[in-house]
């Protein structure tokens, strides 16, 4: 694989260490604040990933910088406990404790990705495909069963899309800063045209981002060879934004729009699929939530997905099409300096 990143201007990109952007763990006072990575999916609330009780993985912002793959779930690949199962250079299923497909829950933004029966049938190699890589901040894993937090398809565990957010509040005034990367995949004769761009103040923040790929036939291992045919080309948009309101209220805006056309797999080869995927985010939050808790946020999630499959030897088409709507109200209360109690309602329709 080869590889090559140039940056026009630094950019500072916020990381999700909590439920809420830009959350920082509760200390005492006069303690420094404590290091090692933060988490929210296995108990949706920030906590340490030491103190967790639950078997969970990361794919930080340096896994997948150092790591650069063209689906960003392949990041996970070499990780204890989960196997990435690959049919294309575009598409990933992933495995956790024997479980895939409609058993593993899909998040992205603490929002479904995910429909019950998976995308395509019960497998789910095409839905991943459909989180562009180069928007995501980290990766969250739960390995193991997530029914209570999250409803009866997470069986087998939690996958969970960390986005990029804006750059940070100034203080002062507007200031702006982009990234542009260009990469090159020798495996698969392809390759990224990537653009970030962002920008804030002390009341706003916003980034925007874009990118470009083709990816040709793979090359598998061993004895395999070249796969043909298993190219695609897609491009993606994803937009993320954020406004004070006042001084103890934000709101908060995402979106997503994903374009793959003529996807290949090389075990189908009289089929092609085009697939597509729009989701629209918004959620409110407070902390001047009175008696509700110390935090209090409100959110709505829009989302369409469809996929179009052509048969080529036998000239005809089908759509199928993936519809969500969903609500959430959340609020945390800290009970003392190391623990929380979060309560929630959460309303979800495919």
């Amino acid at each position: 694989m080869l590889s090559a990143s140039t940056s026009l201007l630094p950019l500072t990109l916020v990381t999700l260490a909590g439920p809420i952007r830009g959350q920082e763990p509760v200390v005492p006072d006069g303690q420094p604040t404590p290091l090692g990575e933060l988490v929210v999916t296995a108990t949706r609330g920030p906590h340490e990933l030491f103190d967790l009780v639950r078997s969970m993985s990361i794919a930080s912002t340096e896994d997948l910088a150092e790591r650069n793959m063209a689906v960003g779930l392949d990041a996970l690949n070499e990780t204890i406990g989960i196997f990435v199962e690959k049919r294309n250079g575009a598409s990933s299923d992933p495995i956790l404790r024997g479980f895939s497909g409609a058993n593993i829950l899909a998040l992205i933004d603490g929002n479904s990705l995910t429909s019950l029966w998976g995308e395509g049938g019960y497998a789910g190699d095409d839905m991943y495909g459909k989180v562009d890589g180069e928007s995501i901040e980290r990766i969250e894993v739960v390995r193991g069963p997530s029914s209570v937090l999250y409803g009866s398809n997470a069986l087998g565990g939690v996958v969970h899309f960390i986005t990029r957010g804006a750059p940070d509040y100034t203080g002062g005034d507007f200031a702006a800063s982009g990234r542009l990367k260009t990469s090159l995949w020798s495996a698969s004769n392809g390759s990224l045209l990537r653009g970030d761009f962002g920008g804030a103040d002390d009341v706003k923040r916003f980034r925007i981002g874009w990118s470009v790929r083709n990816l040709g036939d793979v090359r598998g291992g061993g004895e395999l060879g070249i796969l043909s045919p298993s190219g695609i080309d897609d491009s993606n948009f994803d937009w993320s934004s954020e406004v004070r309101l006042s001084d103890s209220d934000t709101l908060e805006v995402t979106a997503q729009l994903v374009n793959r056309n003529g996807l290949t797999k090389y075990y189908r080869p009289t089929q092609t699929n085009d697939n597509d995927r729009r989701a629209v985010a918004m959620k409110w939050r407070t902390t001047d939530a009175g008696g509700l808790g110390d935090e209090l946020s409100w959110g709505l999630y829009l989302q369409d997905k469809e996929d179009h499959r052509f048969w080529l030897d036998q000239d005809k088409q089908g759509v199928a099409s993936w519809q969500t709507l969903a609500t959430d109200l959340q609020g945390i209360v800290a009970a003392n300096d190391e623990h929380l109690v979060t309560w929630g309602v959460h309303l979800n329709r495919d």
